[in-house]
């Protein structure tokens, strides 16, 4: 199965599946769902959820029959910018241009807010500059770990956070953006 959004003035969500008449590299359009203004797009492991990332909520999918299960609207002050659907499809993670990030459990329909953490404080070294404001910082990627037993986000700034979610009280680990031309990734236990 692939999904493939259109973003201007279609709006939709296409599902496609290959062709058995034409072998592998041709692919049928089977589904044709009208969904708005939407971002981005994550199956679950298996195949069988799709979460569609909108700008003002994140639609869950059952991919067989085609219909929502579960809709979470954004609990962000501003505009959705990214998200991800645990491998097990059990939970989701959002983040806003604010600077929250936010871990829902999707297993009902009524998807529920699990936590909130913020990443608005910047992490740049040093004093600002005399009569700076402090810089804007949000997420602009986030993932779920496999199992959803943790959650990571990259800033904008670089700086890279970590929470396991296992802990009642989760504090993150963190670590500043590096001046490297790749990123560079730890995992503290």
């Amino acid at each position: 199965m692939l999904a493939s959004l259109g973003r201007h003035r279609e709006g939709a969500l296409r599902l496609w599946q290959p062709d058995g008449r034409g072998g592998a590299n041709l692919w049928a359009e089977v589904a044709f769902l009208p969904m708005g203004r939407c971002l981005a797009l994550r199956f679950d492991r298996s195949g069988e959820r799709l979460a569609v990332m909108c700008e003002r909520e994140v639609l869950l999918l059952d991919v067989a029959t085609r219909l929502e299960t579960a809709r979470v609207s954004n609990p962000h002050r501003e505009v959705l910018i990214a998200f991800d659907l645990a491998a097990n499809g059990a939970k989701l993670l959002t983040a806003g241009h604010e600077g929250e990030v936010t871990v829902w459990d999707t297993v009902t329909p009524a998807a529920t807010e699990i936590r909130r953490f913020s990443v608005s404080r910047s992490r740049r070294p040093g004093p600002l500059p005399r009569g700076h404001e402090p810089p804007e910082v949000w997420a602009v990627v986030v993932a779920l770990s496999p199992d959803g037993s943790r959650a990571a986000a990259v800033t904008i700034e670089g700086t890279v956070y970590v929470w396991d979610l296992a802990t009642p009280s989760p504090s993150p680990t963190t670590r500043p953006g590096l001046r490297r031309s790749r990123p560079s990734w730890t995992v503290e236990r």
